[in-house]
């Protein structure tokens, strides 16, 4: 794009792995990334870092996230899911074809 006869970003949209766009990506990427649990929806919560003199300033708490594939038997096949160390407890404790059923009913495609 040029404005006035001069070439605006000479070296490609602002939103390649340049410095000024690389921000610009990265947001975009972690929208795309959604840090939630498929299973039991949990997402990040905002909170307080405290220091030693109590000043505090705002962060988020992630959940402890981790992608894992899953065998189904009954669909002879790997499923691929997001999912939390409390997620995983549960498909151990009542079977992933159950909680397959489960994340179906919420209309979640798998």
């Amino acid at each position: 794009m040029a404005v006035n006869g001069v070439d605006t970003f000479p070296s490609g949209p602002p939103d390649s792995f340049e410095h000024s766009g690389y921000y610009i990506l990265a947001k975009q990427l972690e929208a795309l990334m959604s840090k939630v649990c498929q299973v039991t929806g949990k997402r990040p919560v905002t909170g307080n870092n405290v220091s030693h003199s109590m000043r505090k300033t705002r962060r988020r708490f992630l959940p402890n996230l981790h992608t894992h594939r899953f065998w189904v038997e009954s669909e002879n096949r790997f499923v691929k899911l997001r999912v939390s160390t409390k997620g995983m407890r549960i498909i151990d404790k009542n079977g992933i074809d159950a909680v397959l059923v489960d994340i179906r009913k919420r209309g979640d495609a798998i």
